[in-house]
């Protein structure tokens, strides 16, 4: 049987209105863009519900290293890890998207993709084709603009984690993995989800499972972090800020 929804019975302009899409991507660089450009909000409209929807399960791959990049994907919603693979085999955690975060840009080159991605948590994504990302372009002619500074800004990102990398000690590097993953998360709360499986913290910070352990329970006893189930929270960013080195 199939249910009724208890306002379909109402007149249409009494009905709740769904959100428009772009309405709800205040972080995506493709909308941003379409604002800057200012495009009245129909063709915004338009354009956003041109893009693909889908879901992800916790778990789920959203596309393998070394396909053919033939989508463009903006994160909606959720969290997605990047998961490089070298030529022995052994697999790293590069890196985490969050909402607002775009993933494949190969596409837009007709590239191979170079790294995996795989959903951490339920998550949402839209989906544009290579066709529908050059004919963005053209449509609104700064998103070239945009995606240069994005990339810019995810280099940065990287130069970064590599910096990360060559600090001797383990809790100072886990202290800086906290303070990124927190504002790349862009969640106002100074706090981080700990979805991820400790080895995949371990693998990005380039540290034995436990190694990171041990820095977890000496940044919790020195009082800059708390542990609640699945949530970290940062007590004292600046003391982490400072022990980090950054």
């Amino acid at each position: 049987m199939t249910a009724i929804s208890p306002t379909a019975s109402l007149p249409k302009h009494l009905q709740p209105q769904r959100k428009p899409r772009a309405a709800q991507c205040k972080h995506c660089v493709i909308v941003n863009a379409m604002r800057r450009a200012n495009l009245d909000p129909s063709t915004m409209t338009l354009l956003c519900e041109s893009l693909k929807m889908r879901t992800l399960s916790p778990r789920e791959t959203l596309f393998d290293q070394g396909a053919t990049a033939t989508n463009l994907f903006a994160v909606r919603a959720g969290r997605i890890k990047l998961i490089g693979t070298d030529e022995t085999g052994r697999q790293k955690l590069l890196a985490v998207s969050h909402a607002g975060d775009l993933l494949g840009l190969e596409a837009a080159f007709g590239n191979q993709y170079e790294t995996s991605a795989m959903a951490v948590t339920t998550t949402e994504v839209c989906v544009g084709s290579s066709a529908q990302v050059q004919a963005l372009l053209v449509k609104v002619p700064t998103l070239s603009l945009d995606l240069a500074r994005y990339l810019h800004l995810q280099l940065a990102k990287a130069r970064s984690v590599q910096t990360l990398l060559v600090t001797p000690q383990a809790s100072a590097r886990l202290a800086g993995w906290l303070l990124s993953t927190w504002r790349d998360s862009r969640v106002r709360e100074p706090q981080v989800r700990l979805d991820l499986p400790l080895r995949d913290i371990a693998s990005a910070l380039s540290l034995a499972t436990e190694t990171v352990c041990r820095a977890m329970a000496k940044l919790r006893r020195n009082g800059w972090i708390e542990i609640d189930e699945r949530t970290v929270l940062l007590r004292d960013v600046e003391a982490l800020t400072t022990h980090a080195g950054r």
